[in-house]
Order: C-alpha cells, then sequence, then structure tokens
C-alpha cells in the first residue's frame, strides 16, 4: 500500500427549498498512513434542480483552477480562482456534475433517479470542464457499475454504502485506482464537540435564515424560572468556530465565557456556527468573507427583533477579537439604532494587515529559529501576499484563500481593516474590554487608541494578567479561569446596567 491513497467522504443536505436542493459534501484525502504527505481536505456545494441536474457548483477548499460554476442548459460560466469569467459552450446539457474524488455526487443522482436499465450519463468535470460519457448499469443489491471500471452499491436508507474497483480505473486516478476495496460510512452528521455544564444556564438550539443559507444558533438564557434582563447577540473571532467556540483543534472557551454572562448577569445571549461549521451552511461563494460574517450578525438581529420569546427586551451587541470588529460594521449603520449598547472584548484598534504581519514574524522567529532559509522563505511570501493586496487592479479571491493553508485572518477584506477608524461612526455606550496578557491585541497599542477614537459614551477596562480569552481558553489554568470569570462579570453587569437604563428612556 505503499505510496496509495484512500479518501474519506461525507455529504448533507444543506437546503431544499422550492425546486433547488443544496448538497455539502466534505472530503479527505489520506496519504499520511502510507508514507505519503498529509491529509488534504476539501469541500464544495452543489446545487441541483427538480430533475436532480446541476444549477451550479462551487469549491471552497482544494480548488485548483475553477472555483465557481453556474450552469445553464449546455451554456456555463467559469469563475476561476484568479476571479477571471469565462463563458463556454458545451455540446450537452450535463447530467451531473462529477468530481473526481467524490463519488458522492453519482450517488445522490442515482438514489434520486433509480435507472433501471443501462442509462448513458454527460458528467461535467469542474477540472477541466468538458463532458464525460459513461454508462451505469443497475446489477442486483443496490449496485450499480459504471463503464470507469468501478461500482458503487446505494443502501436501504439511499446513501452510498461501498464502493469496489477494477484495476486501471479512472475514479481517482488518471491511471489506476488508488486501492480496489473502500468500504464508506453511512452519511456523517456534523461533528459535535462535547460542552462544558453551566451551572443555571439553559441551552437551546435553534436556526435562523441568513441571505443565502441557513445558520445554526443557540440561545443561552437563565434556567428555572429566573428572568431575561436583556438578549445580546454574541459575535465570535476569526477562525472555523462553531457556535459554542469551538473548532477541529482548539476550544476557545467562549461557551463558559457566555455561561458566565448569562448567569452573572440573567442575560440571554445568542451566538451562530461560522459558516460551514455546526449547522451552518457555506452559502454563496463570491462575497467577501468579513462581510459575509457582518451580514448573517444582521440576520440574528433581525431575528431578535422578530422573536415572540424575547417581546421588547432590550438588545445589545458583544464582539470577541475579530467579532468585535463585525460588532463595529454592524453597529455603524442607521438601521442599529434600536442597539442600546455594546461590549468589545480583545478589539483591536490597528490596521489587520500589520497585526498578522507581526504575528506571523513573531511565529516564524520562534519557530524556525535554527532554519532561516524557511524563515526567510515565509516572509518573502507573506511580502508577496500583502504587496497583491495592495494593487488596486487585483480583485478579492475567497476560493485562493480557502485552499491555502493562511489563517482565516489572511482575508484581503480583513486585512484592510482600520477598526480605529470604524469605531467613530457608532453611537451606542461602548465598554471596550482587554486582557494586559494578551499576546495578539495589546492594551497600549490597541484598546486604549480605540478607546480614544471612540466619538460617543465609552468606558475602558483593562484586566491585569488575563489573555486573548480572558482565562477561559481550553489550556488555561483553573485560576486564570476564576479571575476571567470574575473580570467578565463585572462586563455583564455593565451590559444590563446600560441596556436597562435606556430601555427606561
Amino acid at each position: 500500500m505503499a505510496g496509495k491513497r484512500f479518501i474519506e467522504q461525507s455529504v448533507r443536505c444543506v437546503s431544499a427549498s422550492g425546486d433547488v436542493r443544496a448538497f455539502e459534501f466534505h472530503w479527505t484525502k489520506h496519504w499520511e498512513q502510507f508514507g505519503g504527505a498529509a491529509a488534504e481536505t476539501g469541500a464544495s456545494l452543489l446545487e441541483l434542480d427538480a430533475q436532480w441536474r446541476p444549477l451550479s457548483y462551487a469549491i471552497f477548499r482544494g480548488a485548483r483552477g475553477v472555483r465557481h460554476l453556474k450552469i445553464a442548459g449546455g451554456q456555463i460560466e467559469a469563475t476561476l480562482s484568479d476571479d477571471s469569467i469565462h463563458n463556454i459552450a458545451l455540446e450537452a446539457a450535463p447530467d451531473l456534475v462529477f468530481q473526481r474524488d467524490l463519488a458522492e455526487q453519482l450517488a445522490i443522482y442515482l438514489a434520486a433517479t433509480k435507472p433501471n436499465v443501462p442509462t448513458t450519463l454527460k458528467a461535467l468535470d469542474p477540472d477541466t470542464l468538458k463532458l464525460e460519457e459513461f454508462t451505469v448499469i443497475p446489477e442486483p443489491d443496490g449496485w450499480y457499475s459504471c463503464s470507469l471500471k468501478f461500482a458503487l452499491r446505494i443502501g436501504a436508507d439511499n446513501q452510498l454504502s461501498e464502493m469496489r474497483f477494477e484495476g486501471g480505473g479512472r475514479l481517482f486516478e488518471e491511471t489506476a485506482p488508488s486501492l480496489h476495496a473502500v468500504p464508506l460510512p453511512a452519511l456523517r452528521a456534523p461533528r459535535e464537540h462535547v460542552l462544558p455544564d453551566l451551572t443555571g444556564v439553559q441551552r437551546e438550539e435553534v436556526i435562523i435564515d441568513g441571505d443565502d443559507t441557513r445558520l445554526g444558533a443557540q440561545i443561552l438564557k437563565p434556567a428555572g424560572d429566573a428572568g431575561i434582563s436583556a438578549v445580546c447577540l454574541f459575535l465570535q473571532g476569526s477562525g472555523a468556530l462553531d457556535r459554542h467556540g469551538q473548532s477541529e483543534i482548539f476550544d476557545t472557551g467562549q461557551q463558559k465565557l457566555m455561561g458566565s454572562i448569562v448567569s452573572a448577569a440573567g442575560i440571554a445571549l445568542v451566538s451562530l456556527d461560522t459558516r460551514g461549521t455546526g449547522r451552518s451552511g457555506f452559502g454563496r461563494i463570491d462575497t467577501d468573507p468579513f462581510q459575509t460574517r457582518v451580514a448573517d450578525a444582521r440576520s440574528a438581529m433581525t431575528w431578535l427583533q422578530e422573536a415572540n420569546e424575547f417581546g421588547s427586551i432590550p438588545i445589545g451587541v458583544i464582539g470577541h477579537s475579530l467579532g468585535a470588529i463585525a460588532a463595529l460594521s454592524l453597529l455603524s449603520g442607521p438601521t442599529w439604532g434600536h442597539v442600546r449598547a455594546a461590549a468589545l472584548l480583545a478589539c483591536p484598534a490597528r490596521g489587520l494587515g500589520r497585526i498578522v504581519s507581526e504575528q506571523m514574524s513573531k511565529s516564524s522567529r520562534s519557530r524556525f529559529a535554527d532554519r532561516q532559509e524557511v524563515l526567510a522563505q515565509q516572509r518573502q511570501a507573506l511580502a508577496e501576499w500583502l504587496r497583491k493586496l495592495r494593487d488596486p487592479r487585483r480583485q478579492r479571491s475567497q476560493a485562493e484563500l480557502l485552499a491555502s493553508n493562511l489563517d482565516s485572518l489572511l482575508q484581503p477584506d480583513v486585512l484592510r481593516l482600520v477598526p480605529k477608524r470604524m469605531i467613530s461612526t457608532v453611537h451606542c455606550p461602548l465598554l471596550i474590554a482587554q486582557g494586559q496578557a494578551d499576546p495578539q491585541v495589546s492594551a497600549a497599542r490597541d484598546a486604549i487608541p480605540l478607546f480614544d477614537a471612540a466619538t460617543g459614551p465609552a468606558e475602558l477596562r483593562l484586566a491585569k494578567g488575563l489573555d486573548h480569552f480572558f482565562g477561559f481558553g481550553g489550556r488555561s489554568p483553573e485560576s486564570l479561569s476564576r479571575e476571567g470569570g470574575r473580570f467578565i462579570a463585572g462586563v455583564a453587569h455593565w451590559l444590563r446596567d446600560q441596556l436597562q437604563e435606556r430601555a427606561a428612556q
């Protein structure tokens, strides 16, 4: 098996409105167990019409050239990773989009149409933008053999359950199959993490309609008969964080932090799954990631206003790190004058391009101190990336970033943000809270200048010894968590008082 690979695949339906169905696909190509390179991950979104034929296809990670296809009969509009758009005429309308390494797409088509005679299909290959004809032949026990020298089985639950390959097949490789038998698990639900117990806090899961996809969300509120003093939208920081503040590799501790706010001041909190995590879909790919965050926040605020559960309870906003910048963007427009107060936790003031450049340089010095050639390469790559961002002729490309190993902060629209300029347009009362042991956001260079730039009522609170996550991060010692709990309780009391005072005016 040396040099061979195997591939995990999963799929979930994320929306089915009217005649359009949308499916997310996730895959991981494994080489590492056989002496190869590290695993590669990818994701895509496929929209199908009422006849289960493709309408659009977007690649979010693992894209080599194409990042978005719009399909109308035999015409396709292809957006490439450099943002150039090309209109291409095909000789016929495709029956499906069939990306190699992703047999789940064919399985959806077969499960829906269930052909009982040999059927010739035309598949659009998103890598080559060409149609490929192949024949599918039904066999007993749910099996379908394919002229591309593989077969797949649709189980009783209409999910892809098993595959087999013949030598020389071209599903995963141009010349030979990756392996000769791949058992595939049933559809996997989105990963859910083990959550901490929050004393005196009740959790409720909800779905909120976003502009172009559904958003997973949670409500945290006082348990039992305890009343709700106010309700706040909690906007999290950068990264692929679910509504509980957890990612695949790190627990930010935001669930405990949010629980502290609820229990300390009786404030109900609403938090969202970042797109592509938890129960949130990816949505459209041709939008700026930061503006998408802000749009999702607007959708959540609209939902809060219309929720019967909260009635006339005053509304506030809490943002952490990048979420605090999203809060500034959200509150800068006149539409959100009903928001009575906001708390900005670990909010930068400087331009994010400058902060990220400093952080990457610092990280490089510590990790590659004895490998100067690697350090030089990384600095050169970062300098080139920032140069491209400053080029006004260069269009923004989300897919290019998602296909790379760069952190989510390295998004063109984010790097251009300067929060201390944004805060002058926000007029509701603001609390700026900052840990003085934060290695990412500085009290002297960020929190204090941000406070000085505020034109409306503002208060600054600095916490000695607390880090970027205010002691709630997954690796924080218990003593730091206790100190963070006391500090965040003070933030909660300030919010409650401000919101209730202004609601009474």
